[in-house]
């Protein structure tokens, strides 16, 4: 599954690619933040730009939470609430805004630049 588009502002191409991956979870990873293939380094140090979120219920609602990293290996992920399952569009865009490589000039990329690129 491919989420997003060139066309979308700090998003490489292909864009994002989802997975589903067991009961209700779903990996998505930006294949523009991956280290370099002949960088052996790299790819040991640096796991790349990747996200899990987790379809579960909140008060009687399917909601997707982001699974963040606990704090230490053998924790459990610690569930922080994204949105509705039904408002899918809200999932994409935040996914993407979590995930995105911002480029030289692009608007995310002097978003993050203290006083926002001003």
């Amino acid at each position: 599954m491919t989420i997003g588009s060139d066309a979308r502002p700090g998003i490489g191409s292909p864009g994002l690619v989802g997975k589903a991956w067991g009961h209700g979870a779903v990996r998505v990873h930006n294949p523009a933040g991956e280290p370099d293939t002949d960088d052996p380094l790299g790819r040991a140090l640096g796991p790349g730009m990747r996200q899990e979120v987790l379809c579960r219920r909140r008060d009687g609602v399917l909601w997707w939470w982001w699974a963040w990293p606990g704090p230490t290996r053998t924790s459990p992920p610690e569930l922080e609430p994204l949105c509705p399952v039904a408002d899918a569009v809200t999932a994409v865009e935040r996914i993407a805004h979590v995930l995105a490589v911002p480029f030289a000039n692009s608007p995310d990329a002097l978003d993050a630049l203290p006083g926002g690129g001003e």
